[in-house]
């Protein structure tokens, strides 16, 4: 989500400076139990995670890509499919766990393996790691932005794998609970879809 989360975090904080918003990355499903457990006010969190008595209302949608150097085999492509990808080493976002867990998890049911280097924490070791022509890696697409893309000399071919597409729901214990600046981020956040 750090590809459209802070822009709208940003604008709506300019426009109320009285609230205070704390901001942490959870996976979706820490995310679920702080929400019901009353630890957070609203999450935004993947639409496939069990949700239990929560509200939860569309908000974004992102779609990963295979993050390759200009001159890689792959980067001429309109899109690829995640087993192409396999032939290659990969790079891991330390922050994308989920992803991460869920390639493995589909490589082994086609009988391969998915083959990590290293694992980093942020996108701009990403772009250098990949930029040196030492891993490939499968990223938010939204997450290279132009400047990036052009700075590390890298490109995102979409895959084409129906699972490649993700969905985002913004979480709530009880949407008439919330106090009138979760209220008023709630609302923003979805007006800045």
């Amino acid at each position: 989500m750090v590809e459209f989360l802070p822009e709208a975090l940003s604008e709506f904080l300019k426009a109320n400076p009285q609230i205070r918003v704390d901001v942490e990355e959870r996976v979706s499903a820490e995310i679920v139990r702080g929400l019901e457990e009353g630890v957070a006010d609203l999450g935004i969190c993947r639409d496939v995670v069990p949700m239990g008595s929560l509200d939860a209302l569309p908000y974004r949608a992102d779609h990963l890509a295979l993050i390759v150097p200009r001159g890689h085999p792959l980067a001429a492509e309109a899109n690829v499919g995640f087993e192409q990808t396999l032939a290659f080493d990969h790079l891991g976002l330390s922050s994308n766990a989920s992803v991460n867990a869920l390639m493995q998890r589909i490589a082994a049911e086609k009988g391969r393996e998915l083959n990590y280097r290293t694992y980093v924490s942020t996108f701009d070791a990403a772009y250098r790691f990949i930029q040196a022509g030492l891993a490939v890696a499968i990223l938010p697409g939204e997450a290279l932005p132009r400047h990036a893309a052009d700075e590390y000399g890298i490109v995102a071919v979409p895959l084409c794998d129906a699972w490649a597409e993700r969905r985002f729901v913004i979480c709530v214990r009880d949407r008439g609970a919330l106090t009138l600046a979760a209220s008023h981020l709630l609302d923003h956040l979805l007006r800045a879809v």
